[in-house]
């Protein structure tokens, strides 16, 4: 049985039901068609705090004197009441704001983008990509463009700042009018209450800087100084760390004890490092006196406190440049970024900043939020995802059963209106083209659970084979299998003894099955068996390997072949025995109980209330004995009986398993055994029901028949019939 929410667990047997359909096709002759626009809009809706389950986006707030990136630990996630106000455009906003005068207020929006576009178009829009990466990967090339919407304004006094930025901050001198030394006592940068040039490391232009922690330590009484005394000018130079907006100050102290004038005194800030702003130049404005008030330099406009957006680029792993407003009400605030490869971090993210400074140092930097989205641009190539805006019917077929002479093949009839003519590339001239591309269709059955949410539940993975385009009525069938249809064209050349594992995976590699859609029960690692004698297809194969290691094969929904013994291929299940005294059902061991009718909201419970018809029972011919051909020799096998000791009389199909991996006495028991207690639970149901998606091959159920009796038995067969609604076949084996 299929993971699902209690939601669906609520709704799925309601009286009144409401179902979608969704297939997605991947095949690279989609390249032939133009590209199917890609769009979606994702926002903090319905987001709880601390949790991904009903919305992944993450906001984050921190008050900063730097700039801090995302993956800073000092952000805090926002309070749920904070999202809350985030959700609605009705200017109902929430307030970000640092504790510190002078410090900036920042928001942090963080998006998933990998799990918003799956939520959207479901998990199979990857096409083959399975890993976090090669999603991302897949994204990046998919996505032209992501503009991000906010609502909000920034608050603060206004105030005289250098608006171009300071980040650097360079002090020159050469000599002073006592001796040749050059002396700092101190340079700061004042925002406001804040210097931000406390505690940085000063470099200076050559020479050796003695005491260089005293020259930003906040004192102007102490000093650093270097003594080459080569009447060369120095100049010794502050980094701040980052660009500041909000400096309304920089004050230069020299040595001032004794009245002394410094030659070749000048000051310069710059942003980048590369272009300077000259504050003072003696050169210009001539030497002066120093005094212990130093010399102070203010800023040269007015600034104003703004509401400032900007893109984190993961790749360099800084922020870009900002768009912003100085709006004092609510305005609307765009950023666009078409550089989807350098903005989706390694976890899927996106990241946007929302920040303002404080202007006069002392009070909060503030900003409100009303509300923001992200919306998402690009267009598929390869891929198409049809839902039930095109899709008129769609028929699913999965079976599971080694008792078959072949394996049985999962099968697929999708009918599509094909009114936009995308699909008339599937044509007789391009068929090759199409058969080169490996079409391969997934397709999912969604439970309306609300206005707003659709559980989607896997229902197939498949390979086209063969279609038919009505152009008149603009109506194209496909018909797809799974991978067993094909591995019968496949032919498998034995190569040496070993065991059932090892000979399953090169089995299902040599078929152009993927490693990483091999799922082989490791109990098969311990049955060492013979080499097959001659060439031999593929499905063949298998057959043989999981008559002799006594397991299941089937594909499940997410194209997975899989070998599981009877033991553990339906794990979540407790129904394991009949309600009488009969034998154990199908080898599961424990009391004869039905701890899962009244638990798991009866999700393996077809009852009268779900089928159409009384469910109908047919009783497959008992076995009365069984010969299987011992390979130990495998130029002369030898036949070793066994007989049905359940059987009174001579009644019954007799018939012989010819298996060349059965090598040994050991085995052929085990098999013998297995077979003959499979087949005498030889009663095959079969309702016509209501359908629930989630009970896939292999599940126990219990089926309720005209005597009111509950009738426990595995799922071999299902049918999943959609034209709107659903429906279909399930069918079971189990005893009378």
């Amino acid at each position: 049985m299929l993971v699902s929410s209690q939601e669906f667990k609520d709704i799925v047997y309601a009286e009144v039901r409401e179902f979608k359909g969704r297939a997605t096709i991947s095949m690279d002759a989609f390249s032939q068609v133009d590209p199917r626009p890609l769009d979606l809009t994702t926002d903090y809706v319905g987001k709880v705090a601390t949790s991904v389950i009903e919305n992944s986006n993450i906001a984050k707030s921190i008050g900063t004197s730097l700039t801090r990136t995302p993956s800073y630990t000092g952000w805090t996630e926002l309070a749920q009441a904070s999202y809350d106000a985030m959700n609605i455009e009705d200017t109902t906003s929430f307030k970000v704001s640092t504790t510190a005068g002078g410090t900036k207020a920042c928001l942090l929006l963080s998006f998933n983008v990998i799990d918003v576009l799956e939520r959207q178009f479901g998990k199979y829009m990857w096409g083959s990509a399975v890993t976090l990466a090669d999603k991302i990967a897949v994204a990046k090339g998919m996505i032209s463009q992501m503009t991000l919407t906010a609502n909000g304004y920034a608050v603060s006094p206004t105030r005289q700042t250098f608006t171009s930025g300071i980040r650097y901050i360079r002090d020159y001198l050469n000599g002073n009018t006592v001796n040749a030394y050059n002396y700092w006592n101190d340079i700061q940068a004042w925002s406001g209450t804040i210097n931000r040039a406390s505690g940085k490391a000063p470099t200076i232009s050559s020479s050796t800087l003695t005491n260089p922690t005293n020259i930003t330590d906040g004192s102007a009484s102490t000093y650093g100084y270097e003594s080459s005394g080569n009447g060369v000018a120095k100049y010794v130079q502050i980094d701040l760390g980052e660009i500041f907006y909000d400096i309304n100050a920089v004050k230069i102290f020299h040595y001032y004890a004794d009245g002394r004038t410094f030659h070749g005194t000048k000051t310069q800030v710059s942003a980048d490092g590369t272009t300077w702003k000259t504050l003072y130049d003696s050169a210009v404005s001539g030497e002066y006196v120093e005094t212990s008030t130093g010399k102070v330099y203010s800023g040269d406009s007015t600034y104003s406190s703004a509401f400032n957006m900007t893109v984190y680029d993961a790749t360099d792993g800084i922020y870009g440049s900002y768009t912003s407003h100085s709006n004092p009400t609510f305005q609307e605030l765009t950023r666009v970024t078409t550089l989807a490869n350098l903005v989706i971090d390694s976890a899927g993210f996106t990241h946007f900043m929302i920040n303002s400074n404080s202007t006069d140092g002392s009070s909060e930097a503030a900003i409100y939020i009303d509300y923001c989205k992200l919306f998402i641009e690009g267009s598929f190539t390869n891929i198409r995802i049809y839902d039930d805006d095109t899709i008129m019917s769609m028929d699913i077929v999965e079976q599971m059963s080694i008792l078959n002479d072949t394996l049985p093949s999962n099968q697929l009839t999708l009918t599509l209106h094909n009114d936009s003519g995308e699909l008339d590339l599937l044509t007789f001239s391009n068929m090759q083209q199409v058969i080169a591309s490996k079409p391969t269709i997934m397709t999912e059955i969604g439970l309306v659970i609300s206005d707003t949410v659709v559980e989607w539940i896997p229902t197939g993975f498949f390979f086209l084979t063969d279609w038919k385009n009505d152009v008149m009525n603009k109506i194209i069938t496909l018909n797809c299998n799974d991978y067993f249809f094909s591995l019968t064209d496949i032919s498998y050349t034995p190569t040496t003894s070993t065991n059932l594992a090892t000979l399953a995976a090169e089995v299902l590699t040599r078929g152009g099955v993927p490693t990483n859609k091999q799922i082989i029960d490791s109990a098969l690692n311990a049955i060492t068996v013979n080499k097959f004698p001659d060439r031999i297809d593929c499905r063949t194969a298998l057959q043989h390997i999981g008559v002799a290691g006594r397991v299941a094969v089937f594909q499940d929904r997410e194209g997975n072949v899989v070998l599981k013994t009877f033991q553990s291929i339906d794990e979540v299940t407790n129904y394991i025995s009949y309600p009488t005294t009969q034998n154990q059902l199908m080898g599961y061991p424990g009391p004869n109980s039905y701890a899962e009718n009244s638990t798991g909201g009866g999700m393996k419970y077809i009852d009268f209330d779900q089928q159409y018809n009384v469910p109908e029972v047919s009783l497959e011919k008992s076995v009365y004995q069984v010969v299987i051909n011992n390979y130990a020799d495998p130029a002369n096998p030898v036949e070793i009986l066994y007989t049905n000791a359940v059987i009174e009389g001579l009644v019954g199909d007799s018939f012989t398993i010819d298996n060349p991996l059965i090598n040994n006495s050991a085995i052929a028991d085990k098999v013998a055994d297995w077979y003959i207690r499979e087949l005498n639970y030889n009663a095959i149901y079969t309702c016509t029901w209501r359908q629930n998606p989630i009970l896939e091959c292999a599940d126990m159920i219990l089926v309720e028949d005209s005597f009111g009796a509950e009738k426990q038995s595995r799922i071999i067969q299902q049918e999943l019939r959609y034209q709107g609604f659903l429906d279909g076949i399930t069918t079971s084996r189990g005893g009378v």
